[in-house]
């Protein structure tokens, strides 16, 4: 049975840092591979425009992958996945990579929204192609990743 948002919300928003991240390193991999899968200075740049706001306080990686969590949880389609894995046994550890398996899944979270187009040049450009429930999410995903990265916002 899959959870209304609101419940996938109220869980979502109660999972500790570990858990978040595992669920989200466990949902990018059942994903077709994205366009980008880890952020260069020119994708840094493209992210900026989406959320050109700092994020103000510390960013743990199980507060963007949450972020990311409830960026899913909008979307009618995603929610039959969270459901599974909310209810699943836990997800795999992926150890020392667990960091660069975060930022591939923040970014692969934020290409089910936005696609990412790679220039001739090396520079990248945005197209919000699914705008989510509540836009003020995607903007927050995307600055806990930059922050996450330390990229300057």
């Amino acid at each position: 049975m899959t959870l209304p948002q609101s419940s996938l919300t109220d869980r979502i928003q109660t999972l500790d840092d570990v858990t978040a991240r595992r669920l989200l390193t466990a949902f990018a991999r059942a994903q077709t591979p994205p366009v980008a899968t880890q952020v260069t200075p020119a994708l840094a740049q493209a992210l900026r425009e989406l959320a050109p706001e700092p994020v103000t306080g510390p960013v743990t990686e199980g507060d963007a992958a949450r972020a990311a969590l409830l960026l899913l949880a909008q979307d009618p389609q995603q929610r039959p996945l969270l459901t599974a894995l909310l209810d699943g046994p836990a997800p795999e550890r992926f150890g020392v990579l667990e960091t660069t398996a975060l930022v591939s899944a923040l970014l692969i979270v934020l290409q089910i929204h936005v696609r990412f187009e790679r220039h001739k040049d090396g520079s990248y450009s945005f197209k919000i192609e699914k705008k989510p429930t509540d836009a003020t999410v995607l903007k927050v995903v995307v600055q806990k990743l930059l922050t996450l990265m330390k990229v300057d916002l």
